[in-house]
């Protein structure tokens, strides 16, 4: 019986002289063989599929390991670009600087979102987050105020395992920076923070209710320039999404 690629249909041949010493099952193995490279072909897909798989597989555990030590609520996992209610122009630009973090990968620069509590810097810098997360990228989300509570509890240890992930993870989101009460200590950590991030030379987001300026007056002159040059400045002058959400609310009950 003829034996033919069971891919393309093409007949095998046979090889003659087989050395008789080989056992006869092996021989029979051996005595049809493919002209075609079908079988070649599929065997290196299976490689390339396997090494697809085991990288996907340690993407999945680096995005999850940075997750997992990030300020993540039920609020922030539903904060996405479409769910946007208000096609502001900062979230339009918050869109396209996400796909830029995905296509260009020496891309470095960050942003600090300014502006009075509630008119969605949050909402901006999460969207940014899950978009990236969802597609591979690493995201560390730090509330600045925990994160000195938490240094001031654990020390050096906790410290320098968090720089660690700052300097290592793909995007660091700071958020509410500067609502926290102004010491030595919160200036001294501020920096080597920021700075940490700055000599990674990775993007960094922050979200703030005080201006350029008055960071400079809550932190130092230093704080400010690492600020500027890392970053590009976004005033978040809309109303107040929380203060329309209520009324929304009210409206809706009345």
């Amino acid at each position: 019986m003829v034996k033919v690629c069971q891919y393309c249909g093409e007949e095998y041949y046979e090889v003659k002289n087989i050395p008789l010493y080989i056992p006869e099952t092996i021989r029979e193995i051996m005595r049809f063989q493919p002209r075609c490279s079908c079988l070649k072909i599929i065997e290196e897909e299976k490689k390339k599929k396997i090494e697809y798989e085991k990288k996907r597989e340690l993407i999945r555990k680096k995005v999850k390991k940075y997750r997992d030590i990030s300020l993540i609520d039920a609020k922030f996992l539903k904060s996405r670009f479409e769910n946007d209610r208000y096609g502001e122009n900062y979230l339009k630009f918050s869109k396209r600087y996400a796909k830029r973090i995905l296509d260009e990968e020496t891309f470095n620069k960050g942003i600090i979102f300014v502006g009075k509590s509630g008119t969605g810097k949050t909402f901006a810098s999460s969207c940014i987050a899950n978009y990236l997360m969802e597609n591979g990228k690493s995201v560390l989300v730090i509330n600045f105020g925990l994160y000195l509570n938490k240094i001031k509890r654990e020390w050096a240890e906790a410290e320098n395992d968090i720089l660690n992930s700052v300097k290592l993870c793909d995007l660091l989101i700071i958020d509410n920076f500067g609502s926290e009460r102004n010491t030595e200590f919160a200036i001294e950590k501020a920096f080597l923070l920021i700075d940490t991030r700055y000599r990674s030379e990775k993007p960094m987001i922050i979200t703030s209710n005080l201006n350029l300026f008055q960071l400079e007056e809550k932190f130092t002159a230093k704080i400010r320039s690492r600020i500027e040059e890392m970053c590009y400045l976004i005033k978040v002058n809309s109303k107040d999404k929380r203060k329309d959400a209520n009324s929304m609310f009210f409206k809706y009950i009345a």
